[in-house]
């Protein structure tokens, strides 16, 4: 849908940092942009408040907002519990080995972004490979929640991983230590 497509578009812009912290934001010029009218735009921008990542000024426009360090210890924390959880799901999974194999496969395309030094898709692998993991384990109501809180920590990642390339790295070693405590039933 229109609304759909604005979603993804504004989301997209806010995670990559085509539009900063503090930036005003227009609905009209937005809808220009996409060439759709503004209904969609504003339902688009309505949920990405809810999202957290906009806010609305009366009279002034949408501000993209500033990710406070508070809030994304909390995202991280969070995710770290749904995701530690469901990880041991995946330990004693009755198809643990494909998803191990699977998960093997998202590390050895990591490793192929990070020789290619692609800061931006690193970024999209890092994530996917987090979703995989609450995805796998098959809890909708965590992958909804995980998702949601995907924008939030891409947006940093791409902020952070821009100038720490031994970061990337480090996290590839993290995610093997993940695989292996999977492939291993712990």
């Amino acid at each position: 849908t229109l609304r759909e497509q604005a979603l993804a578009e504004v989301r997209q812009a806010i995670i990559v940092g085509r539009f900063a912290s503090g930036v005003l934001l227009s609905e009209q010029a937005i809808a220009e942009q996409l060439q759709i009218s503004r209904t969609p735009v504003r339902e688009a921008l309505l949920q990405l408040r809810a999202e957290g990542l906009v806010e609305f000024l009366p009279n002034r426009g949408v501000r993209v907002v500033e990710p406070s360090a508070e809030h994304l210890a909390y995202v991280f924390q969070f995710r770290a519990a749904i995701e530690g959880y469901c990880a041991k799901i995946l330990a004693r999974h009755p198809a643990r080995d494909e998803i191990v194999a699977e998960l093997e496969a998202e590390l050895d395309e990591q490793r192929r972004i990070i020789a290619a030094d692609d800061h931006v898709s690193w970024v999209v692998a890092n994530m996917r490979f987090h979703l995989s993991i609450v995805k796998r384990a098959g809890n909708q109501l965590m992958i909804e929640t995980v998702q949601n809180l995907a924008s939030h920590t891409m947006r940093i990642g791409y902020q952070i991983n821009e100038r720490a390339r031994d970061r990337r790295m480090q996290s590839v070693n993290e995610h093997a230590a993940i695989v292996e405590a999977i492939r291993t039933g712990q």
